[in-house]
């Protein structure tokens, strides 16, 4: 039994609201309620606001449990501690900030690079996403701008649809305007940064603000520097050929051979070629990743330092990596005789007949507690099968079972044991 059965029916906190008139939605032999049943106790709440989705997505599920999810599920106006190594992002209504954290600190309190378009304004919401890729939205359908940001992307793309200009504020740190590149030496944590308007716009200063009408164009980029950078102005300007390639997508293909034993997973990225002949995005490929490498023959073109190890940058739009899978053992087996080496056959039986009679069910509870209890008596049904104690496996699984059918079913008026489906949340 996975744990993860139970999981996905979590309500997530929020203030206690009046139940609404539920209907029994059918599922197999089970059932389930389309509305909010009420609280149960402590427990049962309603998700404190919509999902933040708006443009493609709009429509789609949310996903909750992805890198990025705290900027659909948060009520606040701003986003913080959204890790995408290397780079580090908060989102508020007012745009995008971003830093380096390597040590997975909390972000800095304050937005070292603060990227934003004119006077637009508005909650942070998520247009599209790919397997490894969110693009953030601010504004409007008539008037927004977005940025694209991925895991292990050491850029983050920006397009706009509005005549007002980029606007790039900096707190701590200070830019050169190198035509149409803003080179940064000194930002947080010794990081040496770039941000790309199209070739032939120019950028303005005021004080800590550099702004660009983008020579009339709607989208540029801001790079992290690699951490060996000595001559920042230099490296821009090799980076210079990633700027203009976006990530209209990305997506993974995998596949399992059964008599080999490998999993192959296949990264791809779809590019999006704003200008320039390059058509291939810079790619950063973490440890698990760069370390099991299928038929490359390439070099890396550079390297960060993250708190998931050493981050290799790859000019590439797709990749492979093949892992060998030996499958998991979930139970270790039964090898020991009653009475060898101290073993004792009727000690394990009054262990698992223990953990079944001490199993801690409350009637007021909710679907993670409950897993929790039921994933421990599974794990003893497993043990007592393992070792010949046949009474103690069934009654641990009459156990399980028993449980199950108080959760899988829902009767109208019905508040505690239940499954609820949300459905703005999906």
């Amino acid at each position: 039994m996975n744990l993860k059965l139970f999981l996905p029916a979590l309500l997530l906190a929020a203030t206690a609201s009046t139940a609404a008139t539920a209907a029994v939605v059918k599922a197999g032999s089970g059932s389930y309620a389309d509305a909010f049943p009420g609280t149960n106790g402590v427990y049962n709440r309603e998700p404190a606001m919509a999902p933040r989705l708006s443009g493609a997505v709009a429509n789609r599920p949310a996903p909750t449990s992805d890198w990025w999810t705290r900027i659909i599920s948060n009520p606040g106006e701003t986003t913080d501690n959204l890790f995408a190594y290397p780079l580090g992002l908060r989102t508020s209504n007012n745009g995008l900030g971003l830093v380096y954290n390597f040590f997975k600190q909390a972000m800095v309190g304050y937005d070292p690079i603060h990227v934003s378009v004119g006077n637009i304004s508005s909650n942070t919401t998520v247009s599209n996403y790919g397997d490894w890729t969110v693009t953030m939205r601010w504004g409007n359908d008539a008037e927004h701008y977005e940025a694209t940001a991925g895991l292990g992307m050491p850029f983050v793309y920006f397009t706009k649809q509005s005549s007002q200009d980029v606007k790039i504020t900096l707190d701590g740190c200070n830019a050169s305007i190198q035509g149409n590149v803003l080179v940064i030496n000194n930002g947080y944590n010794n990081s040496k940064w770039a941000i790309y308007a199209p070739e032939g716009s120019t950028w303005n200063q005021s004080g800590a603000t550099f702004t660009s009408n983008l020579g009339g164009k709607n989208y540029w980029s801001v790079a992290m520097l690699p951490n060996s950078t000595t001559d920042a102005v230099a490296t821009a300007q090799q980076f210079k050929k990633w700027a203009y390639v976006f990530p209209k997508d990305t997506r993974t293909e995998w596949s399992y051979n059964e008599t080999s034993r490998q999993v192959t997973v296949k990264y791809i990225v779809t590019p999006d070629v704003k200008e320039g002949s390059n058509k291939t995005v810079l790619m950063g490929l973490l440890p698990h990743q760069w370390g099991h490498l299928a038929n490359w023959n390439g070099d890396a073109k550079l390297s960060y330092n993250t708190i998931r190890g050493e981050l290799k940058g790859f000019d590439t739009n797709e990749f492979s990596t093949v892992n060998t899978f030996n499958g998991v053992l979930p139970t270790l087996p039964f090898v020991m005789k009653d009475g060898e080496n101290g073993y004792s056959q009727a000690t394990l039986n009054g262990l698992v007949d223990y953990a079944c009679n001490t199993n801690g069910f409350q009637d007021e509870t909710n679907t993670y507690n409950d897993g929790l209890l039921l994933y421990r008596i599974v794990q003893s049904a497993q043990v007592a099968k393992e070792s010949g104690d046949e009474a103690g496996f069934q009654k641990a699984l009459n156990l399980v079972k028993n449980r199950l059918a108080q959760w899988f079913p829902y009767a109208q008026g019905e508040n505690k044991l239940l499954f609820y489906y949300n459905k703005s949340w999906g």
